[in-house]
């Protein structure tokens, strides 16, 4: 809409103060449509971009695997198919299937505190609860199987397919949120303690 109104005055200044002024009149509406002519051609770059990224036959799990070596991270696989990896020195676990177009993904035992420690834990599940209203992540806490500590862990669950466009760098931003998180759930709990 500014390249129209742009050339319209151009146009007319031309007319008004250049002598014979078709001439610039044909150059501008020569240089409109070369630049019709390159967006439709970068468009079709586009489309046969996505067409091509749409046929790759990689499954989900592929996918993940590759873009998370992509970033430096260390990928292993655990006895159940778990795809257990390490982001900025924390440790995660993911789930991902070919057949599904979503993966899910854990950042387990981030915190603990003592079963028995009543006023904290009181103060974690107050954190979690804010935390689950204001972040992107879900946090949640569970009860060790052996002894009295409380872990609290997170989760979250997104689409990803080959079609996504910078691929890594979306991963790379789904998985700050944990740290996001983190630090949100942190900082609740500073704010409590500084409340009593």
């Amino acid at each position: 809409m500014e390249y129209i109104v742009v050339g319209a005055i151009l146009l007319a200044l031309i007319r008004i103060w250049w002598p014979g002024g078709e001439p610039w009149e044909r150059k501008l509406k020569e240089i409109k449509q070369r630049q019709r002519k390159e967006r439709k051609e970068n468009n079709m770059e586009k489309e046969q971009r996505v067409t091509e990224s749409m046929k790759a036959d990689i499954g989900t799990r592929e996918l993940l695997t590759s873009s998370l070596q992509a970033l430096g991270c260390p990928v292993t696989t655990d006895g159940n198919g778990n795809i257990t990896f390490k982001f900025q020195g924390q440790s995660f676990v993911a789930q991902a299937s070919n057949e599904l177009l979503c993966i899910t993904v854990h950042y387990p035992w981030w915190l603990q505190c003592s079963l028995f420690d009543v006023e904290r834990f009181a103060q974690i599940k107050k954190a979690i609860n804010e935390a689950n209203c204001r972040t992107n992540v879900s946090t949640f806490y569970v009860v060790a199987d052996e002894g009295d500590v409380v872990g609290v862990h997170s989760r979250k669950n997104f689409v990803f397919v080959p079609q996504i466009p910078n691929i890594t760098d979306y991963l790379k931003a789904m998985l700050e949120d944990f740290f996001q998180t983190h630090h949100f759930v942190l900082q609740e709990l500073e704010r409590q303690d500084s409340s009593q």
